[in-house]
């Protein structure tokens, strides 16, 4: 798989102008398969841990699995942003889904030839996981493609609401075929999301940058090591990505467990039943989708540092009343706040890397920034959860809470307030990538 082999399946033909996202065909149609691909990944996360339960009636055994789907996604991390710059990005889309679709239709297969079998799980589990981060990353490279430079967060914002109406629905989807197919069985709907999203993405053409063609011809002159970094260093070496990336480092590891607290919470502290918790995160959900419908006008109006810096100070702020809340109720009124920030958040920051970023190096900068989350994450969250079973969650909600606001009033004094930081792109860029190049 090399880049020459896939150069017919891209175009340096520029979008319609003027037609806005409604008349561009390519992303509506990326928008209704990455909607299936969503469905796909949402009820895989229910039915994975349902078959291994169905399978061992282990909990420590679901825990085995979930470690293997981390490592699946910290290993495609590392590698996938260089071969993302490399090759052509939709056929890479369209391969992971149908890897995974196979992935998926191997295991009801197999059980019902030879028996359900744990390490048949284990490994495909995380060969899933790899080729969705893999995806993950491609897909977040390729909306720059589809799409021109002004509506990239509007572009972001629809993809993230139907990303959260994806998540409600999969899981009830998920649910349903599993009570009445069998967990196992089940996995055949996953499959078949996956199939659609790649029948869909067949029919997606990308639009590549000029300076993309320069990768293929200096990728021989750096050594492998040297690509993995060159995305870490671009975002170190950008003088507004940086303060964005380190202030959005340690929010991630702060706020890592903030969704495993609220259902301890939920169940323990509040005595709520398994109802009451999916009713909360279905609620919660409404506000990524009202998050995903303005946080394009909110950019324009009161631009990057505003939507970045004030976005956090309100999920901070729902963080500590999720530690205060005295039913299910206004637990569900904060995590819709918690939601709505954190999409906002999230949409902006992604804008942003897919703004600044130049097209050639915009896979390994993806890359880097998902390798932080992959291991802050985990770490923010297994640190998070201990703490809170010594000392109860309220106690953990308020310092987490009050830890983030901390972060974003000193993000205040970094360029992370910049306005519309994409109008200095060029300048930016030009100085990034040299810095970068140097190591």
């Amino acid at each position: 798989m090399v880049a020459s082999e896939f150069e017919s399946a891209e175009t340096d033909r520029p979008n319609p102008k003027g037609s806005g996202l409604w008349g561009n065909n390519n992303f509506n149609i990326f928008w209704a398969g990455q909607t299936f691909d969503a469905l796909g990944d949402s009820a895989a996360l229910i039915l994975i841990p349902l078959l291994v339960l169905e399978t061992t009636g282990s909990v420590a055994k679901m825990g085995l699995v979930t470690a293997l789907i981390g490592m699946g996604n910290l290993l495609s991390s590392l590698v996938s942003g260089v071969l993302v710059d490399r090759w052509d990005r939709r056929r890479v889309m369209v391969f992971c889904d149908i890897g995974r679709m196979v992935f998926y239709l191997l295991i009801p297969v197999a059980a019902s030839l030879a028996g359900m079998n744990l390490w048949l799980i284990c490994g495909i589990a995380m060969a899933a996981a790899y080729l969705t981060t893999f995806f993950f990353i491609t897909y977040s490279t390729a909306v720059a493609n589809i799409v021109d430079a002004e509506q990239i967060t509007e572009a972001n914002g629809r993809l993230q609401a139907t990303v959260a109406l994806a998540y409600i629905a999969g899981p009830m989807i998920a649910g349903f075929a599993s009570k009445r197919l069998s967990a196992v069985n089940a996995l055949s709907v996953v499959a078949v999301s996956y199939g659609i999203s790649a029948l869909l993405m067949f029919f997606v053409r990308l639009r590549r940058a000029v300076e993309a063609a320069r990768v293929k011809e200096s990728a021989g002159k750096e050594s492998w090591l040297d690509n993995l970094l060159l995305g870490a260093r671009y975002i170190l070496r950008h003088r507004v990505l940086r303060p964005v990336a380190l202030l959005f480092a340690v929010l991630t590891f702060v706020s890592a467990p903030t969704v495993n607290l609220a259902i301890f919470r939920l169940k323990n502290d509040l005595h709520q039943g398994d109802g009451a918790v999916g009713v909360v995160f279905g609620i919660a959900s409404i506000g990524a989708i009202i998050a995903g419908a303005i946080a394009s006008r909110l950019r324009k109006k009161k631009g990057f540092g505003f939507s970045f810096l004030g976005s956090t100070v309100l999920l901070s702020a729902a963080i500590i009343f999720l530690g205060l809340a005295p039913g299910a109720a206004s637990m569900a009124l904060y995590a819709m706040i918690f939601s709505f920030g954190n999409t906002v958040r999230n949409v902006n920051t992604m804008s942003l890397r897919q703004q600044l970023a130049p097209d050639h190096l915009l896979g390994r900068v993806s890359a880097a920034w998902w390798t932080m989350l992959t291991v802050l994450g985990p770490m923010g969250t297994a640190l998070g959860t201990a703490v809170a079973g010594r000392v109860g969650v309220s106690p953990v909600f308020a310092v987490i809470g009050t830890v983030s606001i901390i972060t974003a009033l000193i993000g205040c004094f970094t360029l992370a307030t910049s306005r519309r930081p994409e109008d200095e792109h060029v300048e930016l860029r030009v100085e990034a990538v040299s810095a970068a190049s140097r190591g």
